[in-house]
């Protein structure tokens, strides 16, 4: 995905999923999501943070979308979401979105924990927070 988005690999309950994250934090990169960029592939992800719903509308194919907790926690997977579509999970505080049939693949679950960990092991820690969030040790599970 490209380096101005580029985050690290996805992981769930502290393990490698083999899916490349992109993050979309600022204001703008949160609202074009995947409209301003080229269809995912099945091992890429787009994390979008302080999100609580999302829309299809402009999409071309379709996506899964996991809601997930200010700690990482997943709320929701939706999977399949067409084009022209909207889907909201109260409590949710990211976002993240992959090809349709991907969740299923990488075995994402309700009550997993996600999280992104970049190639430098520096970690975040809220599923909500902005660019300049808190570092902590890469041995422990944080979330962008």
């Amino acid at each position: 995905m490209g380096s101005a988005f580029h985050a690290g690999a996805l992981y769930a309950d502290g393990r490698d999923m083999g899916c490349d994250v992109a993050v979309a934090r600022s204001f703008l990169q949160r609202a074009l999501g995947l409209l301003a960029r080229p269809p995912l592939t099945p091992r890429q992800a787009l994390w979008i943070t302080r999100c609580n719903s999302v829309h299809t509308v402009g999409m071309r194919y379709a996506i899964d979308v996991v809601f997930l907790s200010r700690s990482g926690q997943v709320l929701r997977v939706v999977h399949a979401v067409p084009p022209l579509r909207f889907r909201l999970c109260r409590g949710a505080a990211a976002v993240v979105e992959l090809r349709a049939g991907a969740a299923h693949a990488l075995g994402i679950l309700a009550g997993q924990v996600l999280a992104v960990v970049p190639p430098d092991g520096v970690t975040r820690t809220s599923a909500a927070s902005s660019p300049g969030g808190g570092a902590a040790s890469a041995a422990t599970r944080f979330i962008v």
